[in-house]
């Protein structure tokens, strides 16, 4: 049995954000301490902050405006805290680009993902080359 299940997921996905191009921070404020400087540290990130924040860059969001998501990781069977929920909550009542949810894996992330990410669209030759001759 995996001792950190939610760990995996995590860095599955912040590895997919980058392979995507995409601008992925984690809080940090699941990491196991061993000192006492380490959890007055942790501490100060407060409880119910999201695993991930993934920073989507206008050419890539569905709106032309940078968009934020905000994802708290849980494994298969785990629970987002009323803390976690509560951030969630908030973030999701901000008006714009900015969306918080929980994930249970790599797939409910990329679905998430999909809906919020436009593909850059691939410029033919003859495009290319009038780009290139207006400048």
């Amino acid at each position: 049995m995996n001792k950190h299940p939610e760990a995996k997921i995590q860095h599955s996905i912040m590895n997919y954000c980058r392979e995507q191009g995409l601008k992925v921070y984690g809080s940090g404020n699941g990491l196991y301490v061993s000192t006492w400087n380490q959890l007055r540290e942790k501490g100060a990130l407060g409880k119910g902050l999201p695993d991930l924040f993934i920073l989507i860059p206008p050419d890539r969001s569905g709106s032309g405006m940078t968009a934020m998501l905000c994802i708290e990781v849980k494994s298969a069977t785990g629970r987002a805290t009323k803390e976690q929920k509560e951030f969630i909550d908030m973030v999701n009542s901000i008006k714009g680009d900015v969306y918080g949810v929980v994930v249970h894996s790599l797939e409910e992330a990329i679905t998430v993902l999909s809906q919020m990410i436009c593909e850059k669209p691939e410029l033919t030759d003859e495009e290319v080359i009038k780009i290139i001759e207006n400048l």
